[in-house]
């Protein structure tokens, strides 16, 4: 379940809430974060966000016990990372945009004690059809 909530016309929340209703051992997880919106102009924007995630034990286990250096029973609830990302959006036409995002995560906590999990760059890039099909 994804929620988010405008507080200014260009800063907003935004929180994200996953369980696991197979029982396939990945547990409960809460993101929540602020994104705050900067105009280029017209057809251009970035997007500047900070969020962090927190989550049952049962999901830091699927997620990172197999390479961790705690035995299944150290991992606890709480929170695992704060990611920081700066998404920069240009519409090309009325439909289609493209968009690239560098993102930063750190570990926190437990998991930040874990020799082998350190901080992740990641870049993704996309284009993107954005409208209605009609019949």
């Amino acid at each position: 379940m994804f929620g988010s909530r405008t507080l200014t016309s260009n800063l907003s929340v935004a929180g994200e809430l996953t369980q696991d209703l197979q029982g396939r051992g990945d547990g409960t997880t809460l993101s929540l974060g602020i994104v705050s919106a900067i105009p280029l102009s017209e057809r251009e924007k970035v997007f500047v966000s900070i969020a962090s995630t927190w989550a049952s034990t049962s999901h830091w286990q699927s997620l990172y016990a197999r390479g961790a250096s705690q035995s299944d029973e150290n991992w606890s609830s709480g929170f695992g990372h704060i990611v920081a990302a700066a998404t920069f959006r240009q519409w090309i036409s009325p439909h289609w945009m493209w968009y690239v995002v560098p993102q930063i995560s750190q570990p926190v906590g437990q998991i930040q004690r874990q020799t082998s999990y350190a901080t992740e760059l990641r870049l993704h890039a996309s284009l993107k059809w954005v409208g209605q099909l009609t019949p």
